[in-house]
């Protein structure tokens, strides 16, 4: 209750709500969800345990990593393997990835490692060294890289002698000998 001078004055009910005012500008667009691209739609990853074979590395011919045991795949019909050549049966963007750990009793043991597609070296390379003095006899090497295959081509990791200083020799797979194929896009 009020008073005014000499009168009295009540409050009275409150008044219905007024009319909404018009909606305000839109914000800012928010940043973009990811696409999807990371999806990994296809893979393979194998070993290699043949650990009693020796590969000659000479200073000629590659000679192929024997990748015998599929630990996991996607979906065996995506890829087959034969002696460590395996076929990509699907198209596309690959990611492929190897670790290589090696044991040798050559001095000074210098190969490299590469991925060929096809029969033909790629960029894809890793390098390795064993001194073979010290009990320096086991040593490795990784690398990754991306290759576009089409369907029914090959790849496969070679390894080749590669110090002109060294002797040529033989390595073997230790276990922990890995290749991971990815299908990226």
């Amino acid at each position: 209750m009020k008073i005014l001078g000499n009168i009295s004055v009540s409050d009275g009910a409150p008044g219905a709500d007024g009319v909404d005012g018009v909606d305000g500008v839109d914000g800012a667009a928010g940043v973009a969800g990811a696409d999807g691209s990371g999806y990994v739609e296809k893979f393979i990853q194998m070993s290699c345990t043949d650990t009693t074979t020796n590969i000659n590395i000479d200073t000629v011919s590659p000679a192929s990593i024997n990748f015998s045991v599929v630990d996991a795949v996607s979906d065996a019909s995506d890829f087959s393997n034969s002696s460590g050549v395996v076929t990509i049966n699907t198209a596309g963007v690959y990611e492929v990835y190897f670790t290589i750990i090696i044991y040798s009793l050559a001095a000074r043991a210098n190969p490299y490692i590469r991925v060929s597609m096809n029969g033909t070296m790629t960029d894809i390379t890793g390098g390795t060294y064993i001194r073979n003095a010290s009990n320096h006899k086991r040593s490795n090497s990784q690398a990754t890289g991306l290759l576009t295959f089409s369907a029914g081509d090959t790849m496969s990791v070679k390894s080749k002698y590669s110090n002109l200083w060294g002797t040529t020799g033989t390595v073997t797979m230790l276990d922990g000998t890995k290749l991971i194929i990815k299908k990226i896009g």
